[in-house]
């Protein structure tokens, strides 16, 4: 894949992120809803549609933290951060919270954490997460 500053995050018409180079080549498909996957939801009809949302890179452009939302008619389920290693491999659940949804997420400089902002029904609140101690 090419360089991290030649590419783009997205999230796509599947509700999933993707990542394209600005050539609009090398395209590849960060997270995957569970739902409707043959291979992933063998035995596990539980599984619910997902969207992920807010893709934000990492000031060293290897990872991107997102959102993600349970899907359909369940929006007070979870919501779940995760990490995202950029070439497709690992995605890391960060935390998961309900009642509360993130709405804004940023990198520290040094990538020592995420500052990332909570809204309730009549609150904001500002979290921090360290990618080592989730």
């Amino acid at each position: 894949m090419s360089r991290p500053r030649d590419r783009i995050a997205y999230v796509g018409q599947d509700d999933q992120i993707h990542v394209v180079s600005c050539r609009g080549t090398e395209h590849r498909q960060l997270t995957l809803s569970l739902e409707g996957h043959p291979l992933l939801f063998w035995n596990r009809p539980d599984k619910t549609a997902s969207n992920h949302t807010w893709p934000t890179w990492s000031p060293d452009g290897k990872k991107l933290l997102c959102f993600e939302f349970p899907g359909g008619d369940e929006p007070n389920g979870l919501a779940r951060i995760h990490a995202l290693e950029t070439d497709g491999i690992r995605q890391v659940e960060l935390l998961a919270v309900r009642d509360k949804l993130p709405i804004y997420a940023a990198w520290h400089p040094r990538h020592e954490g995420v500052a990332v902002l909570f809204q309730n029904e009549n609150n904001l609140i500002l979290g921090w997460l360290e990618l080592d101690a989730p």
